[in-house]
């Protein structure tokens, strides 16, 4: 299903307008994503392979988990739901540590 996406300026504030993620991307249009590095206590970061089905960079390795925040989103949301959607971990905002 196509998801509605905020759009940011060159500077990252909100110019208060939304776009289909594809539209978006299509006109290089600029919008956050959440990138989510999972660290053990041995300092490893798991990695996922990308789907050979992806648009983009099909097949190789990325980090632990990554996506569009919706529109509304915050980072903290985003970031707990694409780790359930991609790995089917669920955690909670204090698990997470912004960087």
């Amino acid at each position: 299903m196509e998801e509605y996406i905020d759009i940011l300026t060159e500077e990252g504030e909100p110019t208060n307008e939304q776009a289909l993620k594809s539209a978006a991307h299509r006109l290089g249009l600029w919008h956050a994503s959440a990138q989510i590095w999972i660290v053990n206590s041995a300092k490893q970061v798991l990695l996922q392979k990308r789907a050979s089905c992806k648009d983009s960079y099909p097949n190789l390795w990325d980090i632990s988990v990554a996506g569009h925040l919706s529109a509304g989103d915050t980072a903290k949301q985003a970031a707990i739901r694409e780790i359930k959607e991609e790995i089917g971990l669920q955690i909670n905002q204090h698990e997470l540590h912004f960087f």
